[in-house]
């Protein structure tokens, strides 16, 4: 292959026999091919010096995004096209990239290897460092976001979603969890498991309103003191529509209910024994 770029010229010097097809060889290099060497020499050594210190030609995203064509090593990418690739590169070169629109960064775990193993969605200002590991593979070093904290995406575009990490990789995974613009924290399940479990709203010496709500009328919640809703003492709280007992009370033994308050008849209802230890007053 030609010798084109000052990265293609071999470190052991009898390799380099030629610089774009311009023979070295002293048997048949000719004086006017001298001329053209020393130019060429000449040329690639600046092109080599502009791309280390100066700003590159704009880049239109693509899917492959061809850094091998860039004029310097800090670029502007346009455009909003999705980017699964940067073309083939020496490896160890190392390019600035700053994004000047929306677009999505593809993380493959060969190819284009992202911080956090997930893709990223950038903005207008976002700075991107990669490094050529050759072949056509690359690595984020590093991203900045233009405001705010590096972010590295999690595998989910729900607003407010919480990541949660995978503890073998390091990867961020898709959570059920939202904390929304007034704070409100969504979960399927909060479990606080611990020798000596507490959950502590305010500090001493406060008055704290809190609130624990299921947010929905027609389900129910469930505080159980056991291993699951169905095992030890717990207590269903039924919402105020519930198919069946709406704004309901019951106080269960695993899953036989004891003691329930039924709204709609506005009795309590005892299920078992009642063993009276004092007084009972009715009135």
């Amino acid at each position: 292959m030609a010798k084109t770029a000052v990265e293609q010229w071999d470190t052991t010097a009898a390799n380099n026999t030629e610089i774009n097809s311009i023979p070295i060889d002293g048997a048949v290099t000719t004086p006017s091919q001298v001329d053209n060497i020393v130019r060429e020499l000449m040329a690639q050594v600046a092109a080599q010096l502009g791309e280390m210190n100066f700003k590159g030609a704009d880049i239109a995203s693509a899917g492959t995004t061809n850094l091998a064509t860039a004029t310097g090593w800090y670029i502007d990418v346009t455009g909003t096209t999705t980017i699964t690739a940067f073309g083939t590169v020496a490896a160890g070169k190392l390019f600035i990239i700053r994004f000047t629109g929306a677009l999505t960064l593809t993380h493959n775990a060969t190819s284009l290897i992202l911080p956090g193993a997930a893709n990223i969605t950038t903005a207008a200002g976002d700075v991107a460092f990669m490094m050529s590991l050759g072949s056509g593979n690359w690595r984020c070093v590093s991203f900045m976001r233009a405001a705010g904290l590096p972010t590295i995406g999690p595998n989910s575009s729900t607003d407010n979603t919480i990541p949660r990490f995978n503890g073998t990789a390091g990867a961020i995974q898709t959570s059920g969890v939202t904390i929304d613009d007034s704070d409100l924290l969504t979960a399927a399940n909060i479990v606080i498991s611990n020798s000596a479990p507490s959950l502590n709203i305010g500090s001493s010496g406060t008055t704290v309103t809190a609130q624990i709500v299921r947010n929905s009328s027609v389900g129910a919640t469930n505080i159980s003191g056991g291993s699951s809703s169905g095992l030890g003492g717990n207590i269903s709280l039924f919402g105020e529509t519930h198919g069946t007992s709406a704004g309901d009370i019951s106080l269960r033994s695993g899953t036989t209910t004891r003691l329930q308050w039924d709204q709609s008849a506005g009795d309590w209802i005892l299920t078992g024994n009642l063993t009276v230890s004092g007084t009972i007053t009715v009135g």
